[in-house]
């Protein structure tokens, strides 16, 4: 998964965005796998934030192994699944598992350090909820292979709990997005690692669409234009 845009703009399921342009929203994180809920830097306490976690149980078993590092995606489009839900779950473990399949070539285009990188995935799994995840194509072929796909997540915009003085009884997301782009993955040593993503597109679909068209309805342009001015 790539990184390269900043607030407001489309993020990849696949790729950290830069932590610079961005500020700290934090969802709950848990400890080493699924573990419980752990503090220090770039962490905050659940009752803090209120944020939605989700749980092992949540996801399919088999990518839930991939994640805890018991076994091997079995494809590109397996693996992309993987570090979908990896950011989903948001734990400390899931942020390993997408830095460990993360090919170094991602580090040398991008002009990130590894530490760099380790925030960029911290934040990219705080800030957004994600909703849905649909694999539009996949063209694998040896050991590289490319998947397009198209996600809809939900920014953070307002924190459960106190911050600033104010109380909030709920935690509040910004309008549904939607990004479509492809993903490039390689295969080194029998292991599948993304590379990096192209032909990022945030055009406005309705959740679950998987045709070219965008939506053009009232609604769906205003809560992109809503998004795009966040």
């Amino acid at each position: 998964m790539s990184a390269a845009a900043m607030r407001g703009a489309a993020r990849s399921a696949c790729a950290p965005r830069p932590a610079r342009r961005r500020s700290p929203l934090c969802l709950a994180k848990k400890k080493g796998g699924f573990g419980a809920a752990k503090t220090g830097f770039g962490r905050m306490k659940q009752e803090d934030t209120g944020a939605e976690v989700v749980t092992k149980d949540e996801i399919p078993s088999e990518l839930r192994e991939i994640i805890a590092g018991k076994a091997l995606a079995g494809s590109a489009e397996e693996l992309l699944r993987a570090r979908y839900n990896a950011y989903k779950v948001a734990s400390d473990r899931a942020v390993e598992f997408i830095l460990e399949t993360t090919h170094p070539d991602h580090l040398t285009e991008s002009k990130r350090t590894d530490k760099e990188l380790r925030d960029d995935t911290e934040l990219t799994c705080k800030q957004c909820k994600y909703d849905e995840l649909v694999v539009l194509k996949v063209d694998e072929k040896g050991d590289e292979a490319t998947v397009k796909f198209r996600v809809w997540f939900r920014f953070v915009k307002f924190f459960k709990g106190e911050k600033r003085g104010k109380k909030r009884s709920e935690l509040v997301y910004g309008p549904e997005t939607t990004n479509t782009e492809t993903s490039i993955f390689k295969k080194v040593d029998g292991k599948w690692l993304f590379v990096n993503s192209t032909d990022r597109d945030d055009q406005s679909f309705k959740l679950g669409d998987t045709g070219d068209k965008p939506a053009t309805d009232f609604l769906s342009l205003a809560k992109r234009a809503m998004g795009q001015k966040r």
